[in-house]
């Protein structure tokens, strides 16, 4: 019995049984290069995905931090403050009588500027005056608020003195400060 023999004798078992192992060879040579390949293109679509979110989130951020820089004020400017809380008051018709920059208090993350004022209006003049600094574009906040009437002698005679729109005319001494990130 020689190979024709044992050919002859087994070619149905070793016929079926190299089928898987060809099968096996042709798929480790050409198919895992190409999916080895497919791999890396698919790690670098996934990076530079990550990427494109990475700059939108980055975008977004610097949009959130402009606007930030709006609300807040870039950097220690007492002229900045005063000229604003000057505006809500002249907005309001109400008289500033003293104007006083308070020391910087340093914070962890932030500075904060404050100023004293000493103004002269009626009760409705000022709520709307510190109302409107509440809900300014910029942020601003009221840390002490005293009212007391305004009192005025004629003839020996005290009585409350008047305001511009016939209101009781009101002393007020208030603190206004605001807040520089510092970061």
């Amino acid at each position: 019995m020689k190979i024709k023999g044992f050919y002859l004798k087994y070619h149905y078992i070793i016929f079926p049984l190299l089928l898987p192992v060809v099968f096996y060879i042709y798929y480790n040579v050409s198919f895992k290069d190409k999916i080895k390949i497919l791999d890396k293109k698919l790690a670098e679509a996934r990076k530079q995905q990550e990427l494109i979110t990475l700059w939108g989130e980055k975008l977004k951020l610097e949009g959130e931090l402009s606007a930030l820089t709006v609300k807040f004020g870039g950097k220690i400017d007492y002229k900045w403050l005063m000229t604003i809380i000057s505006e809500f008051a002249n907005k309001e018709g109400i008289e500033l009588t003293t104007v006083k920059p308070l020391p910087v208090r340093e914070m962890k993350f932030y500075k904060s500027l404050s100023v004293a004022l000493n103004l002269k209006g009626s009760y409705h003049q000022i709520g709307k005056m510190v109302a409107d600094m509440e809900n300014a574009q910029y942020y601003l906040k009221v840390d002490k608020l005293t009212l007391s009437p305004a009192i005025k002698e004629k003839e020996g005679k005290r009585f409350r003195a008047m305001a511009k729109d016939g209101n009781t005319l009101l002393k007020c001494e208030m603190i206004v400060s605001t807040l520089i990130p510092s970061i």
